[in-house]
């Protein structure tokens, strides 16, 4: 009896031995398979943070609102193939300087069975399409821009995309540039005095001045020049480089292109 108990642990050692090595090597292989599966599988994209900024002066191509709704459904759709969310803020005449009036979450494209996907797919389209055209958009007779600019820049932080859609004329206390030529020097020292678009405050930000093309001036109270917008763009570079920031200037609307840009080619 004692010499077959004894034949018995001789035969179980091995075999547990064995299967460690067995669990081991199963383990291994595993680690390996996850990590070739990382190096041929796409990364999943970051998320996306985009923020759209409304000057809803007259005159301003914000002022349209099937204009801004336009603009807004190619953000959120151009989002759907990622994680990330748009903001869309609006200037307005009051202290606030600009409110936020949607948001608009995407999680990223579905997975799962085809027919599962293209249902998906088809219902985030609609629900960006449905945020669009349902924003409310205050009546606003200012242009607080730089004011609006500043508040929203407390909600930015590196890598955000920063979509101003707005004629980029200042008709506040800080300065008067519809009819007026504003230098630049003039420009900076005037946001400094009233502590605004201050150096650093948008740092790593990507701004996009959308629709940014010369036009009439609302009420017809003195004529516009192509001079007068490219005062202006000169005036924005120099106070959004100060404070950090990347600035563009596009005449037309939005492009999935353009968004894909800002976003680093992604």
């Amino acid at each position: 009896m004692r010499y077959r108990s004894s034949r018995r642990h001789c035969l179980v050692l091995p075999v547990l031995a064995l299967a460690v090595v067995v669990v081991f090597a199963r383990a291994q292989v595993v680690a390996g398979a996850k990590e070739v599966l990382a190096t041929l599988l796409p990364a999943a994209p970051s998320p996306v943070k985009i923020l759209v900024l409304v000057d809803g002066s007259p005159g301003s191509p914000g002022a349209v609102p099937a204009i801004v709704r336009e603009e807004v459904l190619t953000v959120a759709l151009w989002l759907l193939s990622r994680p990330g969310e748009v903001q869309v803020w609006t200037t307005v005449d009051d202290p606030r300087a600009a409110v936020l009036v949607g948001r608009f979450i995407a999680t990223g494209p579905a997975r799962g069975a085809r027919p599962a996907r293209e249902a998906q797919a088809r219902s985030d389209r609609a629900r960006a399409a449905s945020f669009a055209q349902h924003l409310a958009l205050p009546l606003v007779r200012g242009s607080s821009l730089a004011e609006g600019l500043s508040r929203v820049a407390l909600e930015l932080s590196p890598g955000t995309i920063l979509v101003f859609l707005t004629d980029g004329l200042q008709e506040s206390t800080v300065a008067r540039t519809e009819c007026t030529n504003v230098s630049t020097p003039l420009w900076l020292r005037s946001l400094d005095q009233h502590q605004l678009l201050q150096p650093g405050s948008l740092r790593g930000v990507m701004v996009g001045f959308v629709r940014f093309a010369p036009g009439p001036i609302a009420g017809d109270r003195c004529s516009s020049s192509l001079q007068t917008y490219l005062r202006a763009r000169d005036r924005w570079q120099s106070a959004l480089t100060r404070a950090g920031a990347t600035a563009l200037f596009v005449p037309g609307g939005l492009t999935p292109e353009f968004l894909a840009r800002s976003n680093g080619g992604n």
